[in-house]
């Protein structure tokens, strides 16, 4: 056996202001760990964007708590490169997000 500490492999945890609680189908025993951006115990989501998704890219640094990357509420991706809108209520809405609540 192994002195190494294994990292288990979960299922992406996507932010979403729809999705308040953990899924069912995830086997985590918990809903927190260590945010890899602040170290503090948190909520760590990952980014859905392709690109960010890739094992060994950069994009890994997009993983991590809303404290420490500004998300949209609709998609969950990461906003600090790109456009992004905030509403009244003080959400931010990608631009993707926000034309498509423009339209309708």
């Amino acid at each position: 056996m192994d002195n190494q500490i294994q990292q288990i492999m979960h299922k992406p945890l996507f932010y979403n202001r729809k999705n308040v609680y953990l899924s069912d189908e995830d086997d985590r025993a918990i809903d927190i760990e260590l945010c890899p951006r602040c170290n503090n115990v948190r909520l760590v989501y990952d980014c859905p964007v392709e690109g960010c998704q890739q094992k060994g890219h950069t994009g890994q640094l997009c993983r991590a708590c809303t404290l420490c990357i500004a998300r949209c509420v609709v998609c969950g991706r990461c906003i600090n490169d790109g456009e992004y809108e905030e509403t009244f209520s003080l959400e931010l809405l990608c631009s993707d997000c926000w034309r498509l609540q423009v339209k309708s």
